[in-house]
């Protein structure tokens, strides 16, 4: 696969602090490309980066092989669509006022689409948008960026708010309408399940930092998981490759670096740990758990392992 989008070295600081620090990934063409991480990681700031609200302190965004300027560059604003929870069009418009505008300001907007997909998202032309619940306004947004022809559609947590069955339809919808189209999907998440369903390739970002980049199965096929029943009290929490040993009955299992599983069996045999067992194909909730803990950021307090 072609890469479309390149961000290079990418740093912004925010009132004095770093909420990006040179941060790097690439997106292939027509993917999904995931920006996963955990509240105040900095995917807000890339993706406002990237849709001209912001502009960095330092790095480089390369589009299709030119390096562009999201915030004065008006070719590679035509071309991509932003969508997030809080920047929105005048809810006191209707969507037929929507679509007056979108004709008005892109120069790619597609009005028998924008029509179509209303139709098939069940939402009335002529009704004032601030009427409308939080699914049919997330729902609106979708389908307006849909709508400008998108070569490119950023994606900041469109989904908050809404319940599972909600969520789910609006992903399978919004997945479909963009392979339809050939646009590539970036989108930025706390929600791992999301992305583990959705995603080809993902960036995982910490305070700022993309602490890793790449394919999604590479991500879980470089990790696996360890079980191991201890007798009396083994001192696991000792075992520096094993990052997070997590009880549950009277076993104790966790996530460890393939190329670390040598390692760590031998320092198992030496505190007298020799039946351990072996699970491949880590799940993607675990693999992230444990590129968190290794950050330094722990999702609960019990490590009493």
């Amino acid at each position: 696969m072609d890469i479309i989008l390149s961000v290079r070295q990418l740093s912004k600081q925010i009132r004095g602090q770093a909420a990006l620090d040179a941060v790097t990934f690439s997106v292939p063409e027509g993917s999904v490309h995931g920006i996963l991480g955990v509240n105040g990681s900095g995917k807000t700031t890339l993706l406002r980066i990237l849709a001209g609200l912001y502009w960095p302190d330092a790095g480089e965004v390369v589009w299709m092989e030119r390096s562009v300027r999201p915030w004065n560059d008006s070719a590679w604003r035509s071309q991509v669509a932003f969508v997030d929870p809080t920047v929105s069009l005048p809810v006191r418009w209707t969507l037929g006022d929507w679509e007056t505008y979108g004709a008005l300001m892109h120069q790619r907007w597609d009005g028998y689409r924008f029509r179509s997909l209303l139709r098939q998202l069940d939402l009335p032309l002529d009704q004032r948008v601030h009427q409308f619940s939080l699914g049919m306004r997330m729902r609106a947004k979708l389908a307006f960026a849909l709508a400008t022809r998108p070569r490119l559609l950023l994606l900041d947590e469109p989904t908050t708010g809404l319940d599972p069955v909600v969520r789910r339809q609006i992903w399978q919808w919004l997945v479909g309408e963009a392979a339809d189209s050939g646009a590539s999907l970036l989108v930025a998440t706390h929600a791992v399940d999301d992305v583990e369903r959705l995603a080809d390739s993902l960036t995982v970002l910490y305070r700022g930092r993309s602490v890793w980049s790449g394919p999604l199965e590479e991500a879980k096929e470089g990790f696996v998981k360890l079980v191991v029943r201890p007798e009396g009290r083994t001192p696991l929490h000792a075992l520096d490759n094993a990052l997070g040993w997590e009880k549950g009955g009277d076993s104790f299992s966790a996530a460890v670096e393939r190329a670390s599983l040598d390692h760590v069996r031998d320092q198992l045999r030496a505190v007298g740990i020799h039946q351990v067992a072996v699970q491949e194909h880590l799940p993607l909730d675990e693999w992230f758990r444990l590129m968190m803990r290794k950050e330094g950021y722990a999702f609960d307090a019990d490590e009493s392992a």
